[in-house]
């Protein structure tokens, strides 16, 4: 289980949360899928008013107010719907008795909107903690029996036959769609015999007969109308005829023959039209095969690179991955090899309290112990060969005088303070101090031939013992440097968390092993090992180390550049700038 964050409960009552947790993911997990009951933190109260939140699912929680707005609604959406399916569960229990009205509103009080301070979201799910806002209601308690006492055979009467109205009030809902449903049937009955039930008569053949005589009522009689009698006119008088004239020869008139009317002109026919040629209809072009539905998903996969939300999106939403065992398997894949070294590289910005502690960094420090560690910071390269020269000339001059060696040193200038060594020990002594509470540390002393000397791997609680050991430093003689590399090698995971070695030198290697190759082999192995030098007298002996794990050289000339060169060197492991010391 992931610890979530850790808040005070003064502004937010934390305490239905804390009372009504159990119960509530009870109810959710037997009746709602199981992404519907994580979506309430689990409460633990930590010392004075801080509440722990916790939670099952994987990722790392992210705020509500800093996701990018496509990511913001897709949870706010979930957020919905989950709410939804909680009050529309609380409805349905409402109606099971007092132990169902009670988890009702319990179901209730969660539901509420939370506020968006309160939600995270963990790969893509949203995370509600201070929920609620309530206590669970209790169990209402039967009142006493009142047995004996006047009128408590009344009383009780009515006290069963109110529990028998409250019981039978939620019952009463289904009777009008009973009433409902009968009446459909009935209907439904009637049309069935309209159609196929219901005889009509036999209809019987027409017999060819002629039709009843209908009788005719008498019309009234109609009076005839006589016509009126003509008078016969009087008779002419004759009259006297008189000869005829002979009438005049007239010539017949000439016979004209009777013109035919002219036809009328027919109209002329319009031409009809030339008909246009139909275009020949060009051929449908194929249709593009459907494209493989497996082949998309795979192009999913591939568009979502590395990043992890949306290869959790892919997992737990696209129906082809969901499907498909091969390509479940590649997301899953991706995901355990993708997402895991982010969230390695990542811890390193983390807080202790904001990582898991299997992800938090380690450090080793390599410290040069050698007799040259014993010269004086101020001390030039030329000031040193000429002192070696003097030396080398008086101890000549000895032998040829007196005959011997009598031990006269011309060289104690050198060794004046501020040495290396008292430098570097006071410099990885405050990067020690200055470690988080879940990073442990290994210290390895490289001082005398032919091996260097591993003083341990110290966890938090042994801090102590690791700052003691640093003090306790002395300068001896060699510089077995490959040696010392190697055995912090074994110190440090470098595969599953990231590691940082440090090493604090000022000379080579003096007992002719290869450190170069000891590093290029570390780094094979352990992908998360980096080795960060720091380089007192600038010989550049160590840049091979930093450049085959893909650290770096830091040079330092005084006292207050070795301090900060350390530091830095160590920065990977040191807690980020928003972390509380």
């Amino acid at each position: 289980m992931k610890r979530i964050t850790r808040s005070s409960s003064a502004g937010r009552s934390a305490a239905d949360a804390l009372a009504g947790h159990a119960e509530l993911t009870a109810i959710l997990r037997r009746h709602l899928p199981p992404s519907t009951a994580a979506l309430f933190a689990k409460p633990r109260q930590a010392e004075g008013d801080i509440v722990e939140w916790y939670s099952d699912l994987g990722g790392q929680p992210v705020p509500f107010a800093e996701l990018a707005p496509q990511e913001a609604r897709q949870v706010r959406q979930l957020l919905d719907e989950r709410l939804a399916s909680i009050v529309e569960l609380a409805g349905r229990l409402e109606g099971q008795g007092e132990e169902g009205s009670r988890q009702a509103e319990l179901l209730r009080q969660a539901a509420r909107y939370p506020d968006t301070a309160t939600l995270y979201a963990l790969n893509g799910q949203p995370l509600v903690t201070f929920w609620g806002g309530g206590e669970p209601p209790a169990p209402p308690v039967p009142p006493p029996a009142a047995a004996g006492l006047p009128g408590a055979a009344p009383a009780a009467l009515a006290t069963a036959g109110a529990a028998s109205l409250a019981a039978a009030g939620p019952q009463r809902r289904w009777w009008p769609w009973l009433l409902l449903l009968l009446l459909l049937l009935a209907l439904l009955a009637g049309l069935w015999w309209w159609l196929f039930g219901r005889q009509e008569p036999p209809v019987e053949p027409i017999a060819a007969t002629e039709p009843p005589a209908v009788q005719e009522q008498p019309e009234p009689p109609v009076e005839e109308k006589t016509p009126p009698v003509e008078e016969p006119e009087p008779e002419p008088e004759p009259v006297p005829e008189e000869k005829a004239e002979p009438e005049p020869v007239v010539p017949p008139a000439p016979k004209v023959e009777a013109v035919p009317p002219k036809p009328e002109p027919k109209p002329e026919p319009k031409p009809e039209p030339k008909p246009v040629p139909k275009p020949e209809p060009k051929p449908e072009p194929k249709p593009e095969p459907k494209p493989d539905p497996v082949e998309l998903a795979r192009k999913r996969i591939v568009a979502a690179g590395s990043n992890c939300n949306s290869l959790q999106q892919l997992l737990s939403q696209d129906p082809q991955v969901k499907q498909n065992p091969a390509l479940r398997g590649e997301v899953e894949a991706k995901l355990k090899q993708q997402c895991r070294q982010q969230l390695i590289v990542n811890a390193k910005n983390l807080c202790p309290d904001e990582r898991p502690k299997e992800l938090a960094p380690e450090l080793a420090i390599v410290f040069d112990a050698s007799g040259s560690m014993d010269i004086s910071l101020l001390a030039t390269k030329q000031e040193i060969d000429r002192a070696v020269m003097v030396q080398g000339m008086t101890d000549i001059a000895a032998r040829v005088l007196l005959g011997g060696n009598p031990g006269i040193d011309t060289t104690g200038h050198l060794y004046r303070e501020p040495k290396r060594i008292t430098a570097a020990k006071q410099a990885t002594t405050a990067v020690v101090q200055r470690l988080p509470s879940d990073v442990s540390a290994g210290l390895v002393l490289i001082e005398r031939c032919p091996a260097s000397r591993s003083m341990g791997f110290f966890t938090p609680a042994q801090r102590g013992g690791l700052l003691a050991r640093l003090n306790s430093i002395q300068p001896v003689e060699g510089t077995p440097l490959a040696d010392g590399v190697a055995k912090a090698g074994q110190m440090l995971d470098g595969v599953n968390r990231e590691s940082v070695m440090v090493v604090v030198s000022d000379g080579e290697e003096s007992c002719h092993q290869d450190p170069c190759a000891v590093a290029r082999d570390l780094a094979r192995r352990k992908p998360h090992l980096k080795i960060n030098v720091v380089d007192i007298a600038g010989t550049g002996a160590g840049n091979c180390l930093a450049q085959a794990t893909g650290g770096r050289v830091f040079n330092a000339r005084n006292a207050g550049e070795l301090a900060a060169m350390t530091r830095q060197a160590a920065q990977d492991v040191l807690p980020p700038a928003h972390c509380r010391q």
